[in-house]
């Protein structure tokens, strides 16, 4: 297990901890992890502190470090404007089960009235200091569920990081994470839709068949 930690002094900590016994094998595949994952831990590093000076990270390090994430990420403005949204969430903002069009404006608006005011509380909650992060659970129009949506004041809530706080300052820009806990919506309406067209497939065979029997 890796996890990330940063002391007040600003210096970051990586702590592995492994339950192999303490023959060397454990520290050589440290070695190894560390090695893998130097490129995407620098990266990370980077974005932290361009997200805690309120900086735009650029957005070829947002895609290598969010476009492989199985849940959706975005990265908005306090008022929702929607900065980024890696592969996933760009996928669950065209469900028009789950979001209104952004538009040429660009802003991220829930379908369900319910589902806004939500995402507007968590994300006052967290630019008034209640928390590093918010979370609600999503449904879409047809109030099924969709899983849990969730406010990130970065660096120090985001991903689990934790590390000091910076008192008295807005946070210029949150994250956003979208994790479904059941089948995506739009995948449901069309697996709904691939059985309706597949049972008036099915009647018109047997209608026909009926034809040219009698």
């Amino acid at each position: 297990m890796l996890t990330l930690g940063e002391a007040p002094n600003g210096v970051w900590r990586i702590e592995l901890w492994s339950n192999a016994e303490s023959d060397g094998g454990g520290r050589d595949r440290a070695k190894a992890l560390l090695s893998l994952l130097g490129a995407s831990l620098c990266q990370a590093f980077q974005l932290s502190l361009a997200l805690r000076a309120g900086m735009q990270p650029a957005k070829a390090m947002l895609c290598d470090l969010w476009d492989p994430l199985p849940f959706g990420v975005m990265l908005v403005e306090p008022s929702l404007r929607l900065l980024f949204a890696n592969t996933a969430a760009e996928d669950f903002l065209h469900t028009a089960a789950l979001f209104r069009p952004a538009g040429i404006e660009g802003f991220v608006r829930p379908a369900r009235r319910e589902n806004f005011a939500a995402l507007t509380q968590a994300c006052e909650m967290v630019l008034d200091g209640a928390g590093d992060r918010a979370s609600f659970p999503m449904l879409d129009y047809r109030e099924r569920g969709f899983g849990d949506v969730t406010v990130f004041a970065p660096p120090s809530g985001l991903f689990g990081w934790s590390g000091p706080r910076v008192q008295d300052v807005a946070p210029s820009r949150l994250v956003v994470t979208l994790s479904p806990f059941e089948a995506c919506p739009a995948r449901a309406d069309e697996d709904e839709a691939s059985v309706t067209s597949g049972a008036s497939s099915a009647s018109k065979d047997a209608m026909s068949a009926s034809s040219n029997g009698a």
